[in-house]
């Protein structure tokens, strides 16, 4: 009798449940490796950034910093001219990035920072800083250059049809106003030069130029006067300030618009990745 070989389906295996669950157990694992390797070369080529322009700061700007308050943990001055800041009411609080103890908040009721050494300004000169304001009801200090009845000063103005724009005043000199508007409650760069020779001012705000304007028939800027951050206190309304300030720097000459760039890039790459 021929016996004929009974064939039999080949039997098919699936995944169980528990093969399943191992398999994107280890694919986890593998994404959030990736992940990380990933989140750690972004953060490392922000790092590398952040060097890159301050190098460049330190060669375009370094020699005519007078004072650089980068407000990291304290008022001090880290232009090498030991302008120190003497710290009146204003506490640490967060920076743009979200980071504890660097920036100062200011009331807008007595709030403000003096510089302990009167830093040489002579001509040319250029203020800078972050700001976060909030809503005033007047013309608010961001810094003063000034002593005795003499002063000139930065503010965000905050009445009428200029509210919210950058204005200088002189003591009684004249107001002058950029043309933009700042964000309230909301950071900000801005920039304020002067040029001594055509007696003009030029606003900047977020690395951007503004607006220039000619200043004044006569020198209408003050030379080697106090510094003071936030409030007008030798003045008798004080036009305090309201919000947050970070990274005021002074310069002893008009720097230019691709600076003010630079300056603007570098204070969004430094301090983390928040501003990417």
């Amino acid at each position: 009798m021929n016996s004929r070989m009974s064939k039999h389906p080949q039997e098919e295996h699936g995944f169980t449940l528990v093969e399943l669950l191992v398999v994107i157990a280890i694919l986890g694992i593998l994404m959030a490796i990736l992940v990380i390797n990933l989140a750690g070369s972004r953060e490392a080529a922000v790092r590398a950034r952040a060097e890159h322009f301050a190098s460049q700061l330190d060669r375009s700007l370094g020699s005519s910093a007078v004072g650089v308050w980068d407000f990291a943990g304290n008022a001090n001055d880290s232009s090498g001219h030991n302008n120190h800041g003497n710290v009146d009411g204003a506490t640490l609080t967060t920076d743009r990035n979200e980071q504890e103890d660097r920036a100062y908040s200011f009331n807008g009721i007595g709030d403000s920072i003096a510089a302990s050494i009167t830093p040489t300004l002579n001509g040319d000169r250029t203020f800078a800083a972050w700001i976060e304001p909030t809503a005033g009801t007047e013309a608010m200090v961001v810094v003063e250059e000034g002593v005795s009845g003499a002063a000139q000063m930065y503010y965000v103005y905050s009445t009428g049809v200029n509210s919210g724009k950058l204005a200088v005043d002189s003591w009684g000199r004249g107001w002058f106003f950029s043309s933009a508007l700042v964000n309230i409650g909301q950071w900000n760069h801005v920039a304020f030069v002067y040029v001594s020779s055509t007696r003009t001012i030029k606003f900047y705000i977020n690395g951007t130029y503004d607006t220039e304007t000619s200043a004044y028939t006569s020198p209408g800027f003050y030379d080697t006067d106090a510094i003071n951050i936030g409030g007008d206190p030798i003045g008798s309304s004080g036009n305090y300030y309201a919000g947050k300030i970070d990274d005021v720097r002074i310069f002893s000459r008009a720097v230019t618009s691709g600076e003010i760039e630079l300056l603007y890039a570098a204070g969004k790459e430094q301090r983390g990745i928040a501003w990417q």
